[in-house]
């Protein structure tokens, strides 16, 4: 942490260097010099925060030097090794001091850049930070020198508390274009990138009530192993996969779990002086490429899960994946595994440190949680005031520290908001001990499962009532094959599985695996005739409350107008009527007239006069108003919890997806014109696109045939 200073310090106000600085940028920032330390800190301790190039930063050396002999040591660092530079005398009698840092920065693409030292000078007195990246610094190039070095790559954050302004200078030579090198950001960066995000760390009051984290892991190990795994799995993978999910995100997600989970046993290697490799047992492996990385990597192991994958085809026989449900019991313990891993393990999730503790006094456990399971329920957090996410990891942290283990708790670097993982290496008791931490084990399943039949069936109950009510809450998206996705679970009815066994050796009573094939939950099965009908009755609603007038006996267009449409005007919407003046061109004449969008609604007001009967008949199919109405997106735009008429002029107006793959490129390409245009059908007003540009087709004539997908 920078020192913070009284303000009788402060007066103090010596120059680091005396020669001169282009000044870039002066924004207001109205906090304290010790909140624009707190800022500082953050962009010296975790610069990949916002530089995302930087894989991570380590902290070679802080310390203070006299001003008098500060010059001589910035040479000193440039001129040799700076790793080094640190253990030197440099004594004085000087009172005036600056801090002096070294860190190293390690770059993501490891394969096209190298790792770049960097000082900071830190003036607490002038509340002033220099940056020196050493890039371009070699035994092989000659030394810049000091003067030259600033000139080319230094940059300087200034705080003036006085006046509130914080300044950005730049060296007198540094780059005014964008660079090649992550170490040393280009101008428009540090200007719209660094600054705000230093203003925003200064003045957000957001002190992290939560735990710190210090990762298990040397970082700079953990990047390279990263890099490399992710050269020999990562693309290869992406091109083969064969789920419904998104490769970009599963594939490189389990890359990185892989390259933590590989570095945390090297660490564990080196300190125990393992001769073997240690083995694993995944348990709800998913997709199983964790397993089939680990494998390779030379670790013996096994991948369980619920339901057959096909991407399992595809890895060979030397890995290990079972189709099997694991029931927590005395049937289910893996003494011959060094490590349990529950990576998105759902309902195992809590089971996961107490099958370790079970297992072996040697069992070690890594779990990622995600959706949040108790011992044969859902879980509920006791404290209100407190984050579901927070809450469930000290639940599932609670357990770890009941079986016996010292948990640590680590963020995982990856393309997940459940990022946060416990690790069980060690135990806090004796082997001897065991009985009577499986005392407190039980005590705990006793304390929070429940005991009575009709307890769990109630429970039960609420639990499918809201899951199946959409409650206008987060769209449920269909995973067929994959379990990692973490999506909410459809549960199925009592009779269709064992819940209450008369096995005396299962844990705990209503412990329920997921159904082996999971229900469709995204409105797919709804009837297409229930479909049409909540779509008209939704659209004409909302052209009724914008003020277009609907005659029952004609609710298509005008006969008289072809869909063509010349001009769109882009009036926001709103729940006023929204139109625009529109050319409709036929083969005669030029009609003006002004397409209307109608008004906006609140979701509860389309539900009140759709009815019960329509809800309930959405309910029976697994599905929700708000999943329908987003999937109908060619006619609707939902937006929190309204929804109105999709303005096309706008949507085309807007730039699409700047990482759209060429397979949706592709995909989308052949659809056009598979399906009709709702508003080239059914709107008094017709389409408000022309046919050519329009991607769905007006009438049949313009229809084209499907394709199938593989």
């Amino acid at each position: 942490m920078l020192s913070y200073l009284s303000k009788e310090e402060l007066k103090m106000n010596l120059n680091l260097f005396d020669f001169k600085w282009n000044l870039i940028e002066t924004n207001s920032c109205s906090c304290s010099f010790n909140d624009f330390c707190k800022a500082v800190d953050v962009w010296l301790m975790k610069p990949h925060v916002l530089n995302r190039r930087i894989c991570t930063s380590q902290m070679l050396w802080r310390k203070e030097i006299p001003n008098t002999k500060l010059l001589t040591f910035l040479e000193d660092c440039i001129n040799s090794d700076p790793e080094c530079t640190a253990v030197q005398d440099i004594s004085s009698n000087d009172s005036k001091c600056v801090e002096c840092c070294l860190r190293k920065l390690l770059p993501r693409n490891r394969r096209n850049e190298t790792v770049v030292n960097e000082i900071i000078v830190i003036d607490n007195s002038s509340a002033t930070v220099v940056f020196i990246p050493l890039e371009n610094q070699s035994a092989s190039t000659p030394s810049l020198g000091c003067e030259n070095l600033i000139n080319d790559t230094g940059y300087k954050i200034e705080f003036n508390e006085s006046d509130h302004s914080l300044k950005l200078f730049v060296g007198q030579d540094y780059s005014i274009t964008a660079t090649s090198s992550f170490a040393r950001p280009s101008i428009p960066w540090l200007k719209n990138q660094l600054l705000p995000k230093l203003i925003k760390w200064a003045t957000e009051n957001n002190e992290d009530s939560g735990n710190q984290f210090t990762s298990l892991v040397a970082m700079d190990e953990y990047s390279k192993l990263y890099a490399e795994l992710k050269q020999k799995y990562g693309a290869k993978f992406v091109k083969l996969w064969t789920e419904v999910t998104d490769p970009q995100k599963f594939v490189y997600e389990d890359v990185a779990i892989a390259a933590y989970i590989l570095t945390l046993w090297r660490h564990e290697t080196d300190e125990l002086g393992l001769t073997t490799p240690q083995s694993f047992i995944d348990l709800g492996c998913g997709n199983g490429l964790l397993v089939h990385i680990l494998t390779c990597e030379g670790h013996r192991g096994k991948g369980v899960d619920l339901r057959r994958r096909k991407i399992w085809d595809l890895y060979g026989e030397e890995t290990c994946l079972e189709e099997s449900a694991i029931t927590p019991s005395d049937s289910n313990l893996f003494p011959e595994y060094d490590w349990l891993i529950g990576n998105h393990s759902d309902e195992l999730t809590p089971w996961i440190p107490v099958i370790a503790s079970r297992s072996s006094f040697n069992s070690k456990y890594f779990v990622l949680p995600c959706c949040f399971h108790d011992f044969n329920r859902k879980f509920a957090r006791v404290n209100s005031n407190q984050g579901q996410y927070r809450a469930y990891l000290d639940f599932v942290f609670e357990i770890g520290q009941t079986c016996g283990f010292t948990v640590l708790e680590d963020r995982l670097r990856i393309p997940s908001t459940k990022r946060i993982c416990h690790v069980g290496k060690t135990r806090t008791y004796k082997a001897e001990e065991q009985k009577k931490i499986d005392s407190k084990i039980k005590e705990l399943i006793d304390k929070r499962s429940s005991t009575k039949k009709a307890d769990y069936s109630n429970n039960m109950q609420v639990m499918r009532e809201s899951e199946s009510s959409d409650s206008y809450g987060e769209k449920r998206e269909l995973d067929e094959t994959q379990n990692d996705s973490c999506q909410k679970i459809q549960r199925i009815d009592q009779h269709d599985r064992t819940t209450f066994g008369d096995d005396s050796k299962n844990w705990v009573q209503g412990f329920t695996a997921r159904e082996k094939v999971e229900r469709v939950r995204n409105c797919a099965t709804v009837c297409r005739d229930l479909r049409q009908e909540i779509v008209n009755k939704v659209a004409f609603k909302l052209l009724e409350e914008g003020g277009v007038h609907l005659r029952s006996d004609t609710l298509v267009k005008e006969t008289s107008l072809t869909s063509d449409i010349d001009s769109l005007d882009d009036t926001p919407a709103s729940a006023t009527p929204t139109s625009g003046t529109h050319s409709f061109e036929d083969d005669t004449q030029t009609v003006i007239k002004d397409w209307r969008r109608g008004g906006e609604l609140y979701l509860s007001a389309v539900a009140s006069f759709l009815g019960s009967d329509t809800l309930k008949k959405l309910k029976q199919e697994c599905g929700g108003l708000k999943t329908l109405l987003k999937n109908a997106n060619q006619v609707f735009e939902v937006s929190g919890n309204t929804v109105k008429i999709r303005d096309w002029a706008k949507s085309e107006q807007e730039p699409g997806k700047a990482h759209a793959s060429l397979k949706k490129i592709q995909d989308k390409e052949l659809l056009f014109k598979t399906k009709h245009c709702w508003f080239h059908s059914n709107h008094p007003d017709g389409c408000p696109r022309k046919n050519h540009t329009c991607p769905f087709a007006h009438g049949d004539i313009d229809l084209r045939e499907r394709p199938t997908f593989k």
